[in-house]
């Protein structure tokens, strides 16, 4: 079973520990692995994601979050035909019941950028 969500990211945050203000991609729900995918549909500057994975308990408390993942995101110039650039690289990592997964962008966009965040569940 396959569960997947779109979260678009415009806003930054600068915290190095998970807190403040985040994107909730996804609440899990089941034991499995998680694949997420970034696409730039519009014009972005050159930004850093961040995806964390939280115990599933307060996200505003360090000690819940844990740093899964960064990558950087280059500069986008949205092009004619309207075809988001999707990049090659996704992430991939197993997750487990009752987590919650965020991403943070640490240069704020002028327009989003989108995570296609998809759960592939074990059990």
């Amino acid at each position: 079973m396959f569960t997947t969500t779109l979260t678009e990211m415009t806003h930054c945050n600068t915290c190095n520990d998970g807190t403040g203000a985040s994107y909730l991609l996804v609440e899990v729900k089941d034991y499995g692995q998680a694949i997420i995918k970034f696409m730039q549909p519009g014009t972005n500057t050159a930004s850093r994601v961040r995806i964390w994975l939280n115990n599933g308990k307060d996200q505003n408390d360090p000690a819940n979050n844990h740093l899964q993942h960064e990558e950087s995101l280059p500069a986008n110039t949205r092009n004619k035909t309207g075809i988001a650039r999707l990049h090659n690289n996704s992430v991939q990592f197993r997750v487990r019941k009752g987590m919650r997964i965020y991403a943070t962008l640490l240069v704020a966009q002028p327009e989003p950028i989108v995570a296609l965040t998809t759960i592939e569940s074990q059990t």
